[in-house]
């Protein structure tokens, strides 16, 4: 049996939209080499130094397929930049209640 140790908060989900650039988009685009994204792990674990509780994660999405990475805290190898601007937009957009 699987039960939390605790009472589970049902949060209402919030949703905004915010102006997104192409340009912006285009940055993006350039800091992701496919190949190399299709071929990590599902999830990448995290270092024996690092502790975190909490999941990010990154999914692409294609016509016909789609792949998402998860790691708990850190980064990504190889996507370090990726991780650093993607962590700087959710900053910026971060949701106020």
């Amino acid at each position: 049996m699987n039960e939390p140790n605790y009472e589970e908060t049902v949060y209402t989900p919030i949703q905004r939209l915010y102006p997104f650039l192409s340009v912006e988009w285009q940055e993006l685009v350039t800091l992701v080499d496919l190949e190399k994204f299709k071929s990590l792990d599902n999830h990448i674990e995290c270092s024996s130094e690092c502790y975190a509780d909490w999941v990010q994660w990154i999914q692409s999405d294609w016509i016909n397929e789609n792949k998402k990475i998860t790691f708990n805290g850190g980064t990504v190898p190889g996507f370090e930049t990726l991780v650093d601007k993607l962590n700087q937009m959710r900053e910026q957009y971060q949701v106020e209640l």
